[in-house]
């Protein structure tokens, strides 16, 4: 009997160490997932700077070629080291919807070299390279953000500690704001780069408009716990660019002037800045939370 007590014994600790252990094993996962496909997001925005400048005379046809191919090849390591992740039990689908974007965007990086090579920098060029490329990226995040989503319930059964639980909680109500955001963001991109008539681009940006307003409140109304504030109020800074890209994109279909498109610009890259803020204000919280580096 004791023996067999002993035994009982050991498997309560074994099961109860699982238990344990699942809840960070998961958040280090995520942390670590969430902290390669950033860094390929960063190499994406830095390739369509890259041709940008390449397109405006700023760049010559090799200083863009050779930089495009040295920001393929990171982003090929990445996606190299998403691929050799081993996910937690229950966390393959998110596994799957991070390996599908890594390709994604490395197959974009790729696309953007052999544009390049092509040598065609008129903008009706490139409108219509990115018209059949961007949509690619937008679906790779929106799958990602929802894999993400779908698994926080998991992270937050397995009753973690304060902070991570804390930092779930917050996932749980900003991942949805996220999704709408990336939605928002790839109708604005489709409507510039199909660059409609007055009336049809009013409209379109009307809406787009509407909706910006409204995921902007949404996040406003959520309410993180304190040590969740400053990355909380860097995804608000997000929202916010958002809207004003969507107001600007609003005066440009009334008032196609070089004024116009300078604002446009200037709320991209805001919106830009923004968006890598509040990322690395997630990822940081998580490490914390986690009591990584």
């Amino acid at each position: 009997m004791p023996r067999v007590l002993g035994a009982l014994a050991l498997a309560v600790l074994l099961i109860t160490a699982e238990v344990a252990a699942a809840g960070p094993s998961f958040a280090a996962y995520d942390l670590r997932v969430s902290k390669l496909l950033w860094r390929q997001v960063d190499l994406l925005g830095k390739s369509a700077q890259i041709l940008e400048e390449w397109s405006r005379g700023r760049l010559s046809d090799e200083s863009a070629t050779a930089a495009l191919r040295r920001f393929l090849a990171a982003a090929g390591e990445v996606e190299k080291e998403v691929g050799g992740l081993r996910p937690p039990s229950g966390g393959e689908p998110l596994q799957k919807a991070a390996e599908q974007a890594a390709h994604v965007r490395v197959a974009l990086i790729r696309r953007s070299v052999e544009f390049l090579s092509a040598g065609d920098p008129r903008q009706s060029a490139i409108k219509s390279f990115l018209l059949e490329n961007v949509a690619s990226n937008s679906e790779a995040q929106s799958r990602w953000l929802e894999a993400r989503l779908k698994l926080v319930p998991r992270a937050l059964g397995q009753k973690p500690a304060a902070g991570l639980r804390h930092y779930y909680e917050w996932q749980a109500a900003l991942l949805p704001i996220q999704l709408d955001q990336v939605r928002i963001a790839a109708r604005l991109q489709r409507l510039l780069l199909e660059d409609g008539d007055r009336d049809t681009m009013s409209r379109s940006a009307a809406e787009a408009t509407r909706s910006g307003i409204a995921v902007r409140q949404r996040a406003e109304a959520v309410r993180p716990s304190k040590a969740l504030q400053e990355p909380h109020r860097r995804a608000l800074e997000e929202q916010i660019a958002l809207a004003r890209l969507c107001e600007a994109i609003q005066l440009y279909s009334e008032d196609r002037s070089p004024e116009s498109v300078t604002r446009i610009r200037r709320a991209v890259r805001t919106l830009s800045d923004r968006s890598r803020e509040a990322e690395e204000g997630s990822i940081q919280s998580l490490a914390a939370a986690l009591g990584a580096k």
